[in-house]
């Protein structure tokens, strides 16, 4: 079977998605892992085939709406509103 995986994120949501595409892979799946061209190197280290998804999560914490959002004590509203209008820029191209 040919399984892709998407994730977004940081690397911690990334990297169990990397444990499960190489235990998908060691009982026979071919396993593609679509994320942030930030954890390129990162997937095909563990010898996964890479496909590149939109947007950048490091740019996003480092534009002013992220560190806004980074100093806002964790407030999930303020995390969910920021990002997802910053998201609805680029859907196109990510979903494409």
């Amino acid at each position: 079977m040919r399984v892709t995986i998407m994730t977004v994120g940081s690397r911690g949501d990334v990297q169990p998605y990397v444990a499960l595409g190489l235990g998908l892979r060691a009982a026979g799946h071919d396993v593609i892992l679509a994320t942030h061209d930030d954890f390129r190197a990162f997937v095909q280290e563990y010898g996964l085939e890479f496909r590149p998804l939109a947007g950048s999560p490091r740019a996003m914490m480092e534009s002013p709406e992220g560190k806004r959002v980074a100093g806002s004590g964790a407030n999930p509203l303020l995390f969910a509103r920021t990002f997802g209008d910053s998201f609805a820029g680029y859907a196109d191209e990510f979903f494409r």
